[in-house]
């Protein structure tokens, strides 16, 4: 199979040669020519019987020279053309290198056997949007495959083009209620391409308007093809998070939005307003739609936990997610810690950690999401961060506790405890040598990112919701535990 992938100096180029229809020789023009109108196709059934010679090379000897119809693939045939876009030389043959996807009934889900066959197959076939992007996938698929080179002519920029141009077609001047099933899997197929053949800034683009798009619709609810999609998205629901405008709350918060969750983001002081201005531009930047809310507030006493959720609930009306990234860390020898550092670390790292599992615990909605993030020290012992692992150490016991009283109402309590973070949460108290052997203990001789950490919270908000009563070491190797 030939693809053509075209070099450009300037965009526009790009989008000019986009347009372009290739064609392998004369024959081809003429039968392009003859297939516009059902009068001369009829008139010409025998010399377009010939059309799947176009997708032959016409320089090779070594290709079958059969004549045969419009063929979707082999010599099954479609007499009534019924492509949703003009048919192209290409057309049948990456339809059959498709059709395989309808015919693995593993694929559909149990209770919904045939579903693929007679639901999402038929909007493929009727919907011009979603044809193109199929296409796409399928040239892009056949292309990485290499089967039969020279057999097929695409230019898969072009193809790419064509689909988004349909996509934006179908968007132009619709209404919310006009949004339906196939404009919505056209989207969706489109981030799938770029997650697997493109770029992954442009597949989070796709993403932020698939969101967009399932919000006008209603929700996933109100699609027809509602089914896995729902462990995928955190679309309608109210994500907390505290210590969320930087450093590892705000890659968190940024993440759950990417996927749809409203936010409700906490931070300790007024020093950390344009933290939290700097988050909420780069939040509507990325889906302007996003609804965000901030709260300013001291959690080391249960009255200002209650007050935060209070004020949450009053602007949101619900609490799906609540995620505690609040900490404190001191690194000194055990012989040099006063009263008052004792018990400033355990107000930080344990008393507020409790509290705000008892009022995610009193609030949040059935099947919602509790997790509290930990520390890596808590399965190493490193020395003088006795009052820091101390303090977090409490906060795995009051997990455990919780996870078994909020069983029945399927609500999942968990730990996430990263290893040494590249934040400046990190650095004060470390030396040059102590950050390089912090380092030498991890996974690539690195520190842990906070991108390390983020998807690991989305996927415990979204596909890992049994898992419970857990802490998860996520630290690159820096503990095995």
């Amino acid at each position: 199979m030939d693809y053509v992938f075209i070099n450009v100096k300037k965009p526009r180029d790009a989008l000019e040669r986009a347009k372009e229809r290739e064609f392998r020789s004369h024959v081809t023009r003429q039968q392009w020519k003859r297939s516009g109108t059902q009068k001369e196709a009829l008139s010409a059934s025998k010399k377009n019987s010939a059309r799947d010679l176009l997708n032959t090379n016409t320089s090779s000897n070594n290709h079958d020279t059969r004549l045969m119809s419009h063929a979707i693939g082999g010599l099954r045939v479609d007499p009534f053309q019924s492509y949703p876009i003009p048919s192209r030389p290409w057309t049948a043959k990456l339809v059959d290198h498709l059709h395989m996807a309808v015919d693995i009934p593993e694929l559909d889900l149990p209770g919904n056997r045939g579903l693929l066959r007679t639901s999402w197959f038929p909007l493929v076939m009727t919907e011009p949007a979603l044809f193109w992007v199929v296409m796409l996938l399928a040239a892009s698929h056949y292309a990485c495959l290499q089967v039969y080179p020279g057999s097929i002519r695409v230019d898969l920029l072009g193809l790419r083009f064509q689909a988004i141009s349909s996509i934006n077609k179908r968007l132009k001047d619709r209404r919310p209620e006009d949004i339906d099933d196939a404009l919505i899997g056209a989207i969706a197929k489109m981030a799938s391409y770029e997650a697997m053949f493109g770029s992954f800034d442009i597949y989070n683009v796709h993403m932020q308007g698939l969101v967009r798009a399932i919000n006008l619709r209603g929700g996933l609810g109100r699609l027809s093809l509602f089914y896995s999609n729902t462990k995928m998205t955190l679309t309608g629901k109210v994500a907390l998070i505290t210590g969320g405008v930087k450093n590892l709350g705000a890659q968190t918060a940024l993440e759950l939005a990417s996927v749809g969750a409203s936010l409700a983001l906490h931070y300790h002081s007024k020093s950390s307003e344009k933290d939290a201005a700097a988050l909420e531009a780069a939040l509507k930047k990325k889906n302007p739609s996003i609804k965000a809310s901030f709260y300013q507030g001291d959690l080391t006493s249960a009255d200002a936990v209650t007050k935060l959720f209070q004020e949450v609930l009053r602007d949101f009306g619900h609490v799906d997610i609540v995620i505690n990234t609040v900490g404190k860390v001191l690194k000194k020898p055990i012989t040099e810690i006063s009263e008052e550092e004792y018990d400033t670390m355990f107000a930080v790292n344990s008393k507020t950690a409790f509290f705000v599992l008892k009022e995610a615990a009193a609030h949040i909605t059935d099947g919602g999401k509790i997790i509290t993030i930990v520390t890596a020290l808590l399965g190493a012992f490193t020395g003088y961060y006795t009052s820091y692992a101390g303090s977090k150490a409490p906060v795995e016991h009051f997990t455990r506790g919780v996870c078994k009283e909020l069983q029945s109402r399927r609500v999942s309590v968990n730990n996430v405890a990263p290893g040494p973070m590249d934040t400046p949460f990190f650095y004060p108290q470390e030396s040059p040598e102590a950050v390089e052997f912090h380092k030498a203990n991890g996974m690539g001789g690195r520190l842990t990112m906070v991108e390390d950490i983020a998807p690991i919270i989305r996927f415990l908000c979204t596909e890992g919701a049994w898992i419970t009563g857990q802490t998860i070491f996520a630290n690159g190797g820096y503990t095995t535990r």
